[in-house]
C-alpha cells in the first residue's frame, strides 16, 4: 500500500502516517519501492522473527523465575 491508502485506515493524517512508516523503515520492519510518484510499503517479517525469538527467551526465563517464587511462597515456614 502507499501512504494515502494506509492513512485511510487511521484517524491521523498522511504526514503522521509517513513519520510512523519512516520509523518502521529505519527499524527495517518495512521495505518500500517507488513506482512513479508513489512509494509503496510492505512488511519484511525477518526482524519480527528476531524479536519474537528474543521475547520467547525472556518469557521462558520469567516463567521459571515466577514458578520458583511461587514454590518458595507456598512453602511452609
Amino acid at each position: 500500500m502507499n501512504v494515502t491508502q494506509l492513512a485511510k485506515n487511521f484517524d491521523i493524517g498522511r504526514p503522521a502516517v509517513s513519520e510512523h512508516l519512516q520509523v518502521l523503515r529505519n527499524a527495517q520492519i518495512l521495505r518500500d519501492s517507488v513506482r512513479g510518484r508513489e512509494r509503496y510499503y510492505y512488511i519484511d517479517p525477518t526482524p519480527l522473527g528476531i524479536i519474537e525469538s528474543f521475547l520467547d527467551k525472556i518469557r521462558s526465563d520469567w516463567k521459571q523465575r515466577l514458578d520458583s517464587l511461587d514454590k518458595f511462597l507456598q512453602e511452609e515456614p
